[in-house]
């Protein structure tokens, strides 16, 4: 099981806001880190410093955040295992640049089962005129699986992301991915590539609304003679509005994987109160299904519960 956990982390600020969909452009949910737990490949995906890390510049608060996650493995035809943890956040944005830094951490509940995660992330970012915005992120995910297995991932991306007119974001990111793996006292290393491109339409007054479609690619970690493992590409479609506060937002995920068959089927739905400034409170629940070649392998639900406050 230590090798198929995965954590997929979220956060956000409102209006404009950083979110799990902050590829091209602001997500609308403010403040949520979460965890999906899949055999799809472990990655940070987005927090406070986001998966592109340019698209923090966007925003026009500050803001910090607080988060509660629960989540729940299913494997078919074994008893369900139960993990919680926690996360928090700070966006620090001025008009020409943005930083941002952020720790989730995530332990089993479950007895018997020995695994802690921790992630720390750091991002800066800067406005090159009004419509062009650049940003460089690094991140460190450390798992303890017990028995003396232990994986330690960093990543470095530079991204940027351009602005046409009012409505409309385009962005790209890439970057470099090492990933170390230790059981029984050897450490293996390995190094991979990773890309990441968006489209998306975001109206920031009024009826606040963002529809995005993105790509996050990554490469199979090589380990000689052609072969690789790990590699994985993320498609997901985001719907989110914002009408007299109240939110709502839907994204639909699918993970294919490169060298080994099989896939992971996802969702997230986004609930919660979203005024335009300071407190917000929000709710999202998330469901995975993973699959092999000819079934699903098992099942993963998490919630959160986040509160956020934009200064």
């Amino acid at each position: 099981m230590f090798r198929k956990l995965s954590a997929v982390l979220v956060a956000a600020v409102a209006a404009p806001a950083i979110g799990w969909a902050q590829v091209a452009a602001p997500s609308l949910v403010p403040a949520v880190s979460t965890v999906a737990l899949t055999q799809a490949g472990r990655t940070v995906d987005a927090s406070f410093t986001t998966v592109n890390p340019s698209v923090m510049q966007w925003s026009s608060k500050s803001v910090f955040g607080l988060n509660q996650i629960q989540a729940s493995v299913t494997p078919v035809g074994q008893a369900t295992q139960d993990y919680g943890g926690y996360g928090a956040g700070l966006l620090w944005h001025k008009d020409q640049f943005s930083v941002g830094l952020e720790q989730v951490s995530l332990q089993s509940q479950t007895t018997g089962i020995g695994y802690q995660q921790e992630v720390t992330s750091g991002a800066l970012a800067g406005a090159l005129g009004s419509n062009l915005v650049l940003g460089v992120s690094a991140d460190q995910d450390k798992i303890d699986g017990g028995g003396g297995n232990l994986d330690r991932t960093s990543r470095l991306t530079l991204g940027t992301s351009l602005k046409f007119g009012e409505v409309l974001y385009l962005g790209l990111g890439t970057g470099n991915e090492h990933y170390e793996t230790t059981s029984g006292g050897v450490t293996t290393p390995y190094d991979r590539q990773h890309v990441n491109y968006g489209l998306a339409y975001y109206q920031g007054s009024g009826t606040r609304l963002h529809l995005e479609y993105y790509v996050i690619a990554k490469e199979d970690f090589p380990t000689g003679g052609g072969n690789g493992f790990g590699g994985y590409t993320n498609t997901s479609l985001v719907a989110e509005m914002i009408y007299s506060s109240f939110l709502a937002g839907y994204t639909d995920v699918t993970y294919t994987r490169r060298s080994a068959s099989g896939y992971a089927q996802g969702s997230r739905l986004d609930l919660g109160w979203v005024p335009d400034g300071g407190l917000a409170l929000t709710v999202r629940q998330e469901h995975y299904t993973d699959h092999n070649a000819t079934q699903p392998t098992d099942e993963t639900t998490t919630t959160s519960f986040n509160v956020s406050y934009r200064f």
